[in-house]
């Protein structure tokens, strides 16, 4: 880990996991980690590596039927994005109801809960707000499902957020455009955003720094452009190896021409 800054948002030290259900098994060994204020780190490694663990401990939404070692100290208020915007999002109740629960939680005065409401789908990007709010979850295409949590997010006033694979689920052009909009989000705000991760590519385009994780260890942390151009780790060498550099140009490429 590196040494700790006045700037630091998260800080992992010495943290340790383990479920306890029928027998008890540690899925997070020994992590340290230092992320600092309004950068992105990207949390990358394959699935059941642990990263989404590690996340959702950083956010504090890990199971009551775990026990931890070591401590992770966060500056401010932390929110988990979920992966699926269908699932994360009721779909029993419009995007206006969405909104006004998330507001209702930073006690929002009841007569700014609109106003906030479409300045929130504005500032993600939301065409037509007012029309939007008025929708369903399912009448809502993934790219703007996506865009609605994200404001729903954003309207609980995070310090620091977590993003489980918040492109995952979206076409290519949807990718670029919803990583495009988290790059002004993290920017604008000042927001300090943990992205969880499988994809080198997305990690590559997004984040300041990235951690590799295998089987619940990091075994490789540091600026991104040294993880992409030089990996240290083996692991890593076969993660940068399985996205070619056709595939980093052309969703760079995207990114750039994105709205």
């Amino acid at each position: 880990m590196r040494n700790r800054t006045s700037s630091a948002a998260v800080t992992v030290t010495s943290f340790s996991l383990t479920y306890h259900s029928d027998e008890s098994r540690t899925v997070l060994h020994d992590l340290s980690l230092e992320i600092e204020k309004g950068t992105c780190t990207a949390l990358v490694g394959e699935s059941g590596s642990g990263k989404t663990t590690l996340g959702r401990a950083i956010a504090g939404r890990h199971p009551s039927t775990t026990t931890t070692e070591g401590t992770i100290n966060i500056l401010g208020r932390s929110a988990y994005m979920l992966q699926d915007a269908a699932s994360a999002l009721n779909p029993l109740r419009r995007v206006e109801w969405q909104l006004k629960q998330a507001l209702t939680l930073r006690n929002t005065p009841r007569s700014e809960v609109r106003r906030r409401s479409l300045e929130l789908l504005t500032d993600v990007g939301v065409p037509e707000p007012e029309v939007i709010m008025r929708r369903y979850p399912h009448e809502l295409s993934g790219g703007l499902a996506q865009r609605v949590l994200l404001a729903s997010v954003l309207a609980t006033e995070p310090d620091v957020l977590v993003a489980d694979e918040p492109t995952s689920a979206l076409d290519v052009t949807t990718q670029a455009r919803v990583m495009k909009l988290f790059r002004r989000i993290v920017k604008e705000r000042g927001l300090t955003l943990v992205l969880i991760t499988h994809d080198i590519v997305a990690a590559s385009l997004l984040s300041d720094r990235v951690a590799v994780i295998l089987e619940g260890h990091i075994v490789e942390e540091n600026d991104t452009a040294s993880v992409i151009q030089s990996p240290s780790h083996a692991y890593t060498r076969a993660l940068v190896a399985a996205a070619t550099s056709t595939e980093v140009t052309t969703a760079g490429g995207a990114i750039n021409e994105s709205a």
